[in-house]
């Protein structure tokens, strides 16, 4: 997520306003400010306080610690692009008395972060996240929302039952993969992640129940078969195979056999497809 500043032309109206009906702050109050001056370890805030507010750096990036110069570096490029704009911050502490005030660029984005996590959860769509780190159990995401310096962003671990073959052999690091939420918990600030879930819904894209398609036997059980249709792992049942009583399916078929299976229905919670040869 970037940081979305307001052009203004001569003053920002939010801290007139704040100045004119002498607002009272308290903590963990959305206020405007813009940059005013930087220190070695902070920014100084014009938020419409008759004293200038305190940005930490840690409150305005992701990384803790920085050097005098790197600050400043990092500050005139900010300010270059950012010159007359105001932005919105998380007013972490205040003290009425002497109006001092310290505020965080960094626990707004997470609330916005967290907000629009919330908003892909409910309207079951996928994101993308990359991939840091890759271990026996599973890889570690990064969940970002832009490339940009100062965003918000999220690491995580997505388990390697919940990844396709494609991604759990790539070793490498620095890729990106589709991710569809199963869950988020933002108390403990964990995400549970499917890339599996994500990717099948690439797959089924043109894929509708009902519809006739051919596949291939990748593996025989006991149950029933294990078809590849269109890139996804489905199931046909030995149930679903014939109007007559099938009873032993190794001495009818064999792993990479094709076959003709009709869709029976989509499980989106499993990743697969149901099949069925009846009536075909």
């Amino acid at each position: 997520m970037t940081i979305n500043f307001t052009q203004i032309i001569k003053s920002s109206t939010f801290i007139y306003l704040i100045k004119k009906y002498n607002y009272k702050f308290s903590k963990n109050d959305i206020v405007g400010g813009k940059i005013i001056a930087v220190e070695e370890k902070g920014f100084l805030i014009d938020i419409g306080t008759s004293a200038l507010a305190y940005l930490p750096c840690e409150e305005f990036f992701e990384t803790i610690f920085f050097s005098k110069k790197n600050a400043t570096n990092l500050y005139k490029k900010i300010l270059l692009h950012q010159k007359n704009e105001i932005s919105e911050f998380i007013l972490i502490s205040y003290n009425d008395k002497n109006c001092q005030a310290v505020i965080s660029l960094k626990k707004f984005r997470a609330i916005s972060f967290w907000k629009r996590l919330n908003s892909l959860t409910e309207e079951n769509m996928s994101l993308w996240g990359r991939v840091y780190k890759s271990i026996d159990q599973g890889k570690f995401i990064l969940i970002q929302q832009s490339s940009n310096i100062s965003t918000q962003s999220l690491k995580t671990f997505i388990y390697k039952f919940q990844l396709p073959k494609y991604y759990r052999r790539k070793e490498s690091a620095n890729f990106l993969i589709p991710l569809k939420m199963l869950k988020t918990n933002e108390k403990k600030n964990q995400l549970f992640l499917s890339c599996r879930l994500a990717c099948f819904q690439y797959q089924i894209k043109f894929i509708k129940t009902k519809q006739i398609l051919v596949g291939c036997i990748v593996e025989i059980k006991r149950y029933g078969l294990l078809i590849n249709v269109s890139g996804v792992k489905s199931l046909l049942h030995i149930s679903k195979i014939s109007n007559t009583k099938v009873e032993n399916l190794i001495k009818l078929f064999k792993v990479g056999d094709l076959i003709q299976v009709s869709i029976l229905y989509i499980d989106n919670k499993k990743g697969r497809l149901v099949l069925t040869k009846k009536n075909l």
